[in-house]
């Protein structure tokens, strides 16, 4: 239900409960403190150092399996990617939700939740790179996973 508006699950409104994936993400790639309003100085972010620009989909993949994790009474990643205590499959969800989001990029709703969280995470942050050049990866990623399942359905 986290990942749905105030909390209702509805399959066409997933993600759009998406400021709490994108505070996970921005805590995890520009600090806490990035958080907060006019706080300057320490050291780098990651973003900064990685020279970030956009989410990728293992990022917001990333997002979104944390908040499930933190949600949970587990207390450790497993080497097997399953939680000790819950039996949640943090691997599979990490997967699906990544999967959506590379399978799925055309479509309005995740371009909408993906430019929000973008604009969110990112807000303030001198671009370095054209953000087309997400798209064009995305899009050729989706076309090689395309081209990897009709292989496969063989």
């Amino acid at each position: 239900p986290i990942l749905y508006p105030d909390h209702v699950v509805n399959e066409k409104k997933i993600f759009q409960n998406w400021i709490v994936i994108a505070k996970v993400i921005k805590v995890a790639i520009c600090g806490k403190m990035s958080l907060y309003p006019k706080v300057h100085g320490g050291p780098p972010s990651y973003a900064k150092i990685w020279q970030l620009t956009s989410c990728t989909p293992g990022l917001i993949a990333f997002g979104v399996t944390s908040i499930i994790f933190i949600l949970s009474p587990d207390q450790e990643f497993s080497g097997d990617g399953v939680g000790a205590i819950s039996s949640i499959s943090y691997h599979s969800i990490f997967n699906t939700v990544k999967k959506i989001f590379i399978l799925k990029c055309a479509h309005q709703h995740i371009k909408s939740v993906v430019e929000k969280i973008n604009r969110y995470v990112f807000d303030g942050t001198v671009k370095t790179q054209p953000s087309d050049d997400t798209s064009c990866t995305v899009e050729h990623v989706t076309k090689s996973l395309d081209r990897i399942m009709a292989a496969l359905d063989v």
